[in-house]
């Protein structure tokens, strides 16, 4: 597994709005992309995923990206 870089927001980040938490979360932390599927042998689908993430005293603040390709097919018919 990587290490990642997480950058510390201060702590009025907590009272700004998720816009402005948006754009900060942009411009000053690393994009990191999800590689791993836990299951590929189940289901073999990945999105191209990625996310963003900082902390303050107070709070851990995320941003994910998800971009489908398709739309997997899952059957949910369950006979116990």
């Amino acid at each position: 597994m990587d290490t990642i870089d997480i950058v510390k927001f201060p702590p009025y980040a907590s009272n700004e709005t998720l816009q402005v938490l948006s754009y900060h979360l942009d411009r000053e932390c690393n994009r990191i992309t999800l590689k791993e599927i836990n299951w590929p042998n189940t289901y073999p689908y990945r999105p191209d995923i990625h996310f963003r993430i900082a902390y303050n005293e107070q709070h851990i603040f995320l941003k994910f990206d998800v971009h489908e390709n398709e739309r997997p097919y899952v059957d949910f018919n369950f006979d116990p």
